[in-house]
């Protein structure tokens, strides 16, 4: 027996064999019906969307050169190491003693518009979940002030994970310390 699916057209409660979207009756409207998802789908489609970003983040050669780092063979195989070491858990929910599981994006802790040097130190990456990386990206934009484009005084690199993961969810980290202090 053929697969059937309900009449796209509006209170039509007949079956449509597939692989059309309309019964009998209302056949007439299958091309019309397809002309507008067709439409729909181009401007939804995630791989062109994906390509526009694309052409417009790399329309600048020197980001163009910034970004394309991030398909290099040495940046691929380290990623891919910290991914095992670190189990695929979230560093910065593991500082607050949440496993977040799976999770596939690989972080520089100190940024590499802010130290270049380490863009391939291990030591300086860590896996980080798709909530995580949100908060750090506005947190470096305030606190290394990488959204202006003037250079600002040079702060302070922060390191530790845990203190990173502290400082982006506003918890003071200087309070934090002298608490444990006093409560030890």
């Amino acid at each position: 027996m053929p697969k059937a699916r309900m009449c796209h057209h509006p209170r039509c409660h007949h079956l449509a064999l597939m692989p059309y979207h309309f019964c009998k009756l209302h056949q007439s409207e299958e091309a019309t019906w397809e002309a507008n998802r067709s439409r729909w789908l181009n401007g939804r489609n995630k791989q062109d969307r994906y390509q526009r970003y694309n052409q417009y983040r790399n329309h600048d050669p020197k980001q163009k050169q910034f970004y394309n780092f991030y398909s290099s063979k040495q940046w691929l195989q380290l990623a891919s190491i910290v991914r095992s070491k670190q189990h695929y858990i979230c560093q910065y929910c593991k500082a607050l003693g949440i496993n977040t599981i799976n999770q596939k994006t690989v972080d520089h802790i100190v940024p590499r518009k802010v130290n270049r040097a380490k863009q391939l130190d291990e030591a300086n990456l860590a896996v980080i979940c798709r909530r995580c990386h949100a908060m750090k990206t506005k947190w470096e934009q305030d606190y290394y002030g990488l959204a202006s484009q003037d250079a600002s005084e040079p702060v302070k690199e922060v390191t530790d994970v845990n203190e990173v993961a502290l400082r982006m969810r506003g918890i003071n980290v200087g309070a934090l310390k002298k608490h444990r202090n006093n409560s030890a």
